[in-house]
């Protein structure tokens, strides 16, 4: 059953994994003066998964710091969920309401 507890992590880890290679290594069109900052937000995601995967395997399944890392990540989500929040709120309701292209315009 424990083994059950690591699996959302590495799903996550998995799946999002691919785009964070994207996002550095094709950023979206922006101003020079904005480049650096997406450039260290996607070394800053691309570490994260990493760590993830890294640490998924390395410790036992269902551990304090797995737990913690899930913590910490799931706080991470707060800003796209607030930003969703207030789009619905203010009714810029496009049809887009998630995906890469929804990410990339909030740049």
């Amino acid at each position: 059953m424990a083994i059950l507890a690591s699996v959302p992590l590495l799903l996550h880890t998995l799946l999002l994994l691919p785009p964070s290679f994207k996002f550095l290594l094709d950023p979206p069109p922006s101003p020079p003066a904005v480049r650096p900052l997406v450039r260290s937000y996607a070394f800053l995601l691309l570490s994260t998964h990493l760590a993830c995967l890294v640490l998924t395997f390395s410790l036992r399944p269902g551990s304090v710091i797995l737990a913690r890392l899930a913590i910490a990540l799931a706080v991470y989500h707060f800003g796209p969920i607030g930003r969703a929040w207030g789009r619905l709120k203010n009714g810029e309701l496009t049809g887009e309401m998630g995906g890469p292209g929804v990410d990339q315009k909030s740049v």
